[in-house]
């Protein structure tokens, strides 16, 4: 799933209305690079989530990664990406993607992790900011208010209407893809 719109409209409130449906079902990851979570377990490096998991198990829990390394973000992809059964929440995905360009175990936790029963939450609040694949291969998109025209455009193309300029906060439109 990916949930877009601008700030103060809900996204965060959405995210986390979603994480207490899933909560208990499986684990959770969530990037939290704005720490505006909370869980059971917080890391603020890679190293320290992987030795927990390597001495626990990664059960289902509610686990935030508040990582300063950008290097530490990839490196944790890159072991989600090999992970399964995880519920992975990826809060300002921009920072981990572009319209050209998204980091590689991103990308394959997008495009195959439902494979190894890997479901994520994207977002972001710009639609035209993010790499397409991210709300292409999600289930469901959803978006909050978009008032910039580049990102209105980018989501029309993906089936929204124009109505999304006009979504009051805390209101928005679901599509699935």
């Amino acid at each position: 799933m990916t949930v877009l719109g601008k700030r103060g409209y809900g996204k965060t409130t959405f995210a986390n209305a979603i994480i207490e449906q899933v909560k208990g079902k499986k684990p959770i990851i969530i990037f939290d690079v704005l720490g505006e979570y909370e869980g059971d377990y917080i890391f603020t490096n890679h190293d320290d989530f992987v030795n927990f998991g390597i001495d626990n198990g990664i059960k289902n829990k509610i686990y935030v990664t508040r990582f300063d390394s950008d290097d530490d973000n990839i490196d944790l992809f890159n072991t989600l990406a090999n992970l399964n059964g995880l519920y992975i929440v990826i809060e300002e995905s921009d920072m981990f993607c572009k319209p050209s360009f998204i980091e590689p175990d991103f990308a394959s936790i997008i495009k195959y992790g439902r494979h190894n029963n890997l479901n994520y939450l994207a977002i972001s609040r710009r639609a035209a900011e993010i790499h397409k694949h991210v709300i292409a291969q999600s289930h469901y998109a959803v978006s909050f208010r978009q008032s910039l025209p580049l990102d209105v455009d980018t989501l029309v193309k993906f089936g929204f209407s124009e109505e999304i300029k006009t979504l009051q906060v805390f209101e928005y439109e679901m599509i699935e893809i």
